[in-house]
């Protein structure tokens, strides 16, 4: 693999002498592979996606950066988006109750339309 070894071994900890300090193994070929050994005894762990090192993978290029949000004028002109301020609560209440009256007369328009072509259908026989 390109010459290097496929393992690297290190001491866990220069406190203590090299005669009772765990040693640690890494693998080079298999990332999240390690090894650590104490004496005769040694645990085996993995933890990778499975995949060999690719020190030669090149992510692709990020795409470019997304512009400010902006509305679209005719013929592809691009217009600032201006800022509105919130209605006041009197303001909200007002444009309510206008919308509520518009729905009550709607409601009250087809009731008299239904109202008045059933009597007239009543009214034949």
């Amino acid at each position: 693999h390109d010459g290097l070894a496929s393992w690297v071994s290190r001491l866990c900890s220069t406190l203590s002498p090299i005669k009772f300090s765990p040693v640690l193994l890494r693998c080079t070929r298999w990332p999240g592979a390690t090894v650590v050994s104490y004496n005769d005894k040694f645990a085996n762990v993995y933890i990778g996606d499975g995949h060999k090192d690719q020190s030669r993978f090149v992510p692709p290029p990020l795409p470019p950066l997304q512009t400010e949000y902006a509305v679209e004028g005719g013929a592809g002109n691009i217009k600032d988006v201006t800022e509105q301020s919130d209605p006041t609560l009197a303001e909200e209440t007002a444009f309510e109750e206008e919308r509520r009256a518009r729905e009550e007369e709607q409601q009250e328009e087809s009731d008299d339309e239904e109202g008045e072509g059933g009597e007239e259908d009543g009214s034949d026989t």
